[in-house]
């Protein structure tokens, strides 16, 4: 009777002690590699839902007439995706958007993207998101990553050459994405 009474009294206290040192591997995965569980949210489907400019300037050549013109910027008409894989570590972006550029002297224009992102390769280092598309590598910064909300900006520096007209466009782009489940 004794060794029952004991028994029923140690065996409820091995049982707690013994589940847990139960270890959680996913939990573990999170504390020796952070960034694989950031690569776990970037893995999905996502829906463009806004596009900004910041800090943008514009160095305008118009027949031999250049000036330099602050703009703010900002995606229209977004119907827009952008796939992350996770083996291989690939990305391929689909649909389009407008971009409207307001210049500050007054004016506006817009400008069709499509394949907004591209397609190709990826690797995330703590926030810095590094894609390579057609041997091109671009670095972006990753501002936000939940399970429902990705937000990144990227650095654009491009120019545009037709006859008597250049452009050089540099500044920053932060598109916002939500997940869809």
């Amino acid at each position: 009777m004794k060794k029952t009474i004991l028994f029923l009294l140690i065996f409820p206290l091995w049982l707690t002690f013994s589940c847990n040192s139960e270890s959680d591997p996913i939990k573990e995965i999170i504390e020796v590699d952070p960034d694989n569980s950031k690569n776990a949210l970037l893995i999905g489907n996502w829906t463009l839902v806004s596009v900004e400019a910041i800090s943008g300037n514009a160095m305008l050549d118009i027949f031999g007439t250049v000036t330099n013109r602050d703009f703010v910027a900002s995606g229209i008409e977004l119907d827009a995706n952008l796939d992350f894989l996770g083996d291989p570590k690939s990305f391929t972006s689909t649909g389009k958007y407008q971009l409207m550029i307001e210049v500050t002297s007054g004016g506006s224009t817009g400008f069709i993207i499509d394949d907004f992102f591209g397609s190709g390769l990826w690797e995330l280092n703590g926030d810095i998101l590094t894609t390579t598309s057609d041997n091109v590598e671009s670095l972006h910064n990753i501002l936000e990553l939940t399970n429902e909300n990705l937000k990144i900006k990227t650095d654009v520096n491009f120019e545009f050459n037709e006859v008597n007209r250049k452009a050089t466009i540099n500044g920053a782009l932060i598109y916002s994405l939500e997940k869809n489940n």
